[in-house]
């Protein structure tokens, strides 16, 4: 997955036509928190957007900068290590699996 913290203007610019999809506000907030390093409150004040809706944007950021399918979700919660340790190892089969299907879209 891409790291989403920081990235250059040259790496934004080469993947920015991942996020056409989103509201130019939405692109805007993407670059000032990507490029410009800006945090998500920072970014909410100069868009004129909540940090609540900040977050959230950054999370379809995320998903599409990653070309995750848009039926996926980002999911966060504490639970038993050997819980984890099977849901990590179901994640990596579906990451397999996703990454199989999108090489033979591009054969």
């Amino acid at each position: 997955m891409t790291d989403l913290t920081r990235m250059s203007a040259q790496e934004y610019e080469e993947k920015k036509h991942k996020l056409r999809t989103l509201s130019a506000q939405n692109n805007e907030l993407a670059r000032l928190v990507l490029v410009e390093g800006l945090s998500n409150t920072k970014a909410a004040v100069a868009v004129g957007m909540s940090p609540q809706n900040v977050s959230g944007a950054m999370k379809r950021v995320m998903a599409l900068l990653n070309d995750l399918p848009s039926d996926y979700v980002y999911f966060q919660e504490w639970m038993p290590a050997k819980m984890a340790a099977e849901v990590r190892k179901e994640l990596k089969q579906l990451e397999i699996e996703r990454q199989k299907k999108k090489q033979n879209i591009y054969k």
